[in-house]
């Protein structure tokens, strides 16, 4: 089963025993939902258990006049209309290539004013110098058996870090400490991505925060590592999974990304404290460069 579907039916679990819930503090039992919506017990057990396969908005807001409750709890609505959008296989995203997957995001990032990111596995995008966006890109062609348009692509994926610079936008940023020390290509390539960052660390436009790794553990029982995710204003949130991409707009989601972004900030160090991690990292790469260049 892929990502998507298997995503899809948990959010249907989920809108169950949400409708569910509902049913229940409103005092009704299942026959009595049968008979206020005119629906088989079968469709409204399927609804409950989320097994039927297609539940709509409407399906919703006969569930909930049936609970006296039409016109509340919109969110449901909202959930059940995002469900279908918001998440696309890969494979139907970069059919073309990876030149339409990263054309198709910039109307996005033209629109945005405030950027929050976390990453716990890859330097955020606009903070990557060409080489490394290079070098991640073509292990993407590779495992999803792309045709070679990593030149193109990386230029487009390029194009975002004009806006760093644009005093009227503002990007809040956090790294794990391990994203740093985790090097792609060569210690060169690496050696220039920390560079990069240090110089991209001066911006008054980015505040960039790091989590330590030597951040104690009892400090971290509230929010774990996370998967990488983009905030875009206050209006959507993304991220990418192995075989998916996830385009969240619900009050909800926005409400927990926005949670759990606030509690790793709280965990994170900033300016001189950041600096000096990120310069760490860099003499990793240069005493690797450099034990590599002792054995040539």
């Amino acid at each position: 089963m892929s990502e998507v579907s298997e995503f899809k039916r948990e959010a249907l679990r989920e809108l169950g025993r949400r409708l569910r819930g509902i049913r229940h503090e409103a005092g009704l039992q299942a026959a009595d939902l049968v008979r206020l919506t005119g629906w088989s017990k079968t469709k409204c057990s399927r609804i409950e258990s989320g097994s039927r396969l297609t539940t709509s908005a409407g399906d919703v807001r006969t569930y909930l006049r049936a609970c006296g409750l039409e016109g509340q709890h919109e969110d449901l609505c909202d959930f059940v209309r995002d469900t279908e959008a918001r998440f696309r296989e890969w494979s139907k995203i970069e059919r073309p290539g990876l030149v339409e997957a990263q054309r198709a995001i910039l109307p996005l990032w033209e629109s945005t004013r405030h950027y929050r990111a976390y990453a716990s596995w890859v330097i955020p995008g606009p903070l990557q110098t060409r080489e490394y966006t290079s070098v991640i890109l073509d292990s993407l062609r590779v495992r999803r058996g792309l045709p070679d348009d990593v030149v193109l692509a990386a230029t487009h994926r390029e194009q975002v870090q004009k806006y760093l610079s644009d005093k009227g936008r503002c990007f809040d940023l956090l790294i794990e400490e391990a994203v740093l020390r985790r090097g792609f290509g060569n210690p060169e390539i690496s050696i220039q991505q920390s560079m990069h960052l240090l110089k991209v660390m001066q911006l008054k436009t980015v505040q960039l925060g790091i989590i330590p790794l030597a951040r104690d553990v009892r400090d971290r029982h509230l929010v774990w590592p996370a998967e990488d995710f983009w905030i875009f204003d206050e209006q959507r949130v993304k991220l990418e999974l192995v075989s998916t991409a996830a385009d969240l707009s619900t009050k909800y989601d926005l409400q927990q990304y926005d949670r759990v972004f606030s509690l790793l900030q709280g965990q994170a160090v900033y300016g001189p404290l950041a600096v000096q991690i990120v310069k760490r990292a860099t003499e990793m790469f240069v005493n690797q460069w450099q034990e590599a260049s002792n054995t040539t």
